[in-house]
């Protein structure tokens, strides 16, 4: 999580003025459409977002994609050790999100990278002149994007990285979440049986279909990426990222049922209707 934004006096500053989304045009479960009514629904206090394109391409994009490729965790449990990118990582970054099709989520799964590092990468990205506190902007990717805690002293996996940019990840809404302990318990035993990870993840959905987290349904990534937005707007203003109330869209969930009941659900609680109904004020 990014630190507070703050104006030069010290006091939290308002809400955006200007919001960008930035994404491959290739992500098809991406519905812009639907990430703008649900926003203007939720967040009137809210400009409209303006769309752009992946902010891995165009000019520089393999540097970019080399210093992405450089962000990727080596060990769980060591932070700031990264895996030395190779010619042929250059060539996968640039298909992640440009040609999906072209590189499976079986993959990604298994390359990690750290949030926060992406994030800081990424900024480079952004136009110089709309790098501002009342600017926010939002990169949507498939990347599986992990951050480092010191309570545990272990990489966890994260479905939104609140940085600047904020980063969002596709992936990471399917993943990151844990399942209940009833579901972990009958996925072990699956493995035990010596079932492969299709047929376990195909046998949850089956036997556990509430704690389903569906990142190709387009209603599932709106909403998800539309919650990110609120929870990034507001710690750009000088507010937490996140809301105590397990039904509100700004909870930070821990797992799947959470994640369905708070980020990809439509409800918030009083405070934050205020906050994103009346041009921030009463948070």
């Amino acid at each position: 999580m990014a630190k507070a934004s703050k104006s030069r006096a010290g006091e939290p500053v308002g809400l955006a003025a200007k919001i960008f989304l930035h994404a491959s045009e290739a992500l098809a479960p991406l519905d812009g459409a639907a990430i703008a009514k649900d926003l203007r629904r939720s967040a009137a206090g809210l400009p409209a977002f303006a769309r752009r394109g992946d902010l891995s391409g165009g000019q520089g994009a393999r540097t970019f994609h080399a210093e992405l490729a450089s962000a990727r965790v080596r060990d769980l449990r060591i932070p700031d050790e990264f895996v030395r990118a190779t010619s042929g990582d250059l060539d996968l970054e640039a298909a992640i999100d440009a040609t999906p099709d072209q590189v499976a989520s079986a993959l990604l799964a298994q390359r990690l990278y750290d949030g926060n590092r992406v994030a800081a990468c990424a900024q480079s990205r952004l136009p110089p002149g709309e790098r501002t506190m009342d600017a926010l902007h939002v990169w949507v990717t498939r990347r599986f994007l992990l951050t480092y805690s010191k309570d545990d002293l272990r990489y966890h996996a994260r479905y939104a990285v609140f940085g600047y940019p904020v980063v969002v990840s596709l992936l990471g809404l399917g993943l990151a979440p844990a399942p209940s302990l009833e579901a972990a318990l009958f996925a072990r035993e699956l493995a035990r049986r010596g079932a492969d990870a299709g047929a376990i993840e195909a046998e949850l959905d089956l036997q556990y279909p509430e704690e389903k987290v569906d990142i190709d349904d387009k209603a599932t990534v709106s909403a998800a990426v539309a919650s990110a937005v609120l929870q990034g707007a507001s710690a750009l203003a000088g507010q937490s990222a996140f809301c105590k109330d397990p039904s509100c869209r700004l909870f930070n969930p821990h797992r799947k049922l959470e994640m369905r009941r708070s980020i990809l659900g439509s409800g918030m609680c009083k405070a934050h209707r205020a906050f994103f109904g009346n041009g921030g004020q009463g948070a």
